[in-house]
């Protein structure tokens, strides 16, 4: 049987920096439990989604581990160490591209200035679905994503309908690890009333991106129990 940990951090603190992702490479952080079992070298994912009618952006941090568990007897775990990001307090809007409301159309789209370097990066859009709302008689529910080769600092699709309209029924959205590239991210649409042909996408993104470290240090509690324990968070920029 697989012996696998995972733990989930929520970023709290309000910033300026946005975390655009990951850095290729191990975390920094390691696990230790109070019978001073530990595991270093974790697997990390870092991923968004929106709730609210993506009025609110929810960040979250999953680390993993493959063949580690804490001892029975614990009785709480303490993780400690740096996790490496890129960050920017800078974002742009692409061009706009047309989609077809077609399930599996796709178009190419060009993020100018969204590399860790500064230059550009290829992705493309597509509607991934296509279908009827069922809890939402006359309406309909699509899916839009976007794939790429590079990592990037995705913020937002902006949508609008043909006659500039903006569609404002978003229910959410979140980064897509189904994508058959190596990133992907994916929003989930409304469409009320007339069903379009197609719609006009943007999409908003983080620029002029920097390499961060964020260190983390934090006890939970095992079995109903937790123990607080003071330390400083933030961010440092280079």
């Amino acid at each position: 049987m697989k012996r696998e940990l995972q733990i989930g951090l929520k970023i709290k603190e309000e910033s300026d920096w946005k975390i655009a992702y990951f850095r290729e490479g191990g975390t920094g952080v390691t696990v230790v439990d109070s019978r001073g079992s530990s595991c270093s070298g974790m697997k990390s994912d870092y991923s968004v989604f929106f709730s609210s009618g993506c009025r609110i952006r929810n960040e979250r941090i999953l680390l993993s581990t493959e063949s580690w568990l804490p001892s029975a007897e614990a009785k709480w775990m303490e993780v400690k160490g740096n996790l490496p990001f890129v960050v920017s307090r800078d974002s742009s809007v692409s061009e706009n591209v047309v989609l077809k409301l077609v399930e599996d159309f796709s178009a190419p789209l060009v993020l100018k200035g969204a590399a860790l370097d500064g230059g550009d990066v290829n992705v493309v859009l597509k509607v991934d679905s296509l279908r009827p709302n069922p809890l939402r008689k006359g309406t309909l529910s699509v899916t839009i994503s976007m794939s790429s080769e590079a990592p990037v600092g995705f913020l937002d699709f902006e949508v609008q309908r043909t006659d500039g309209t903006a569609i404002l029924g978003k229910c959410g959205g979140e980064k897509d690890r189904n994508s058959a590239r190596k990133h992907g991210w994916r929003q989930f649409l409304v469409l009320d009333g007339t069903h379009d042909e197609e719609v006009i996408v943007a999409v908003k993104y983080l620029v002029r991106l920097k390499e961060a470290v964020v260190p983390v240090h934090g006890r939970s509690g095992l079995f109903g129990t937790v123990a607080e324990k003071r330390g400083s968070t933030g961010k440092k920029v280079r």
